[in-house]
């Protein structure tokens, strides 16, 4: 049988809605890509194996993608852009985005927004409720394919947060 791990991992701080750019084009802030990197090292330190990062196109995303690529020794370009995971930011257009993944990567990491991922986290994770904070991963044991993933199959095995994080 299949074990997967599914991370969300959620992007770090961005400018505000009212920096003058568009919301898809909002960049992190530096307190954000502190953050983020601290997080992303944490988690580059925890899981090994087949890894697939896939991104929201939109800008603070792709940032968040590119720290931890680089925390992980993970080629940039070979990050994924998934326009679904911005344009859809809902749990059928995430588990869409994961169907569509080969069964060779044992570790496939989404970057990308709320509500959306909180509420993919939840229809995953019998009894979870827990909103996923920016700068914020958790991971999902996922028992089967990622070809057959469908709700309440997953198990939280991991909740990294800046704000739990020890300086």
């Amino acid at each position: 049988m299949a074990s997967n791990i599914l991370f969300l991992f959620r992007h770090g701080k961005a400018e505000a809605h009212d920096a003058g750019r568009p919301d898809f084009d909002r960049q992190l802030v530096e307190k954000g890509v502190v953050k983020t990197r601290a997080v992303a090292q944490k988690l580059s330190g925890l899981y090994k194996g087949s890894n697939m990062l896939i991104s929201s196109p939109a800008v603070r995303a792709l940032q968040t993608a590119q720290i931890t690529a680089d925390a992980l020794s993970y080629p940039r370009e070979n990050i994924l852009i998934r326009e679904e995971i911005y344009y859809g930011n809902s749990t059928n257009a995430l588990l869409t985005v994961l169907r569509d993944q080969s069964e060779e990567f044992q570790n496939i990491i989404l970057f990308g927004h709320d509500p959306g991922f909180s509420m993919c986290a939840r229809s995953l994770i019998p009894g979870f409720d827990v909103g996923i904070s920016k700068s914020a991963v958790i991971g999902i044991r996922i028992p089967v394919n990622w070809q057959i993933i469908k709700p309440n199959l997953g198990t939280l095995v991991l909740l990294l947060s800046p704000k739990l994080m020890t300086p």
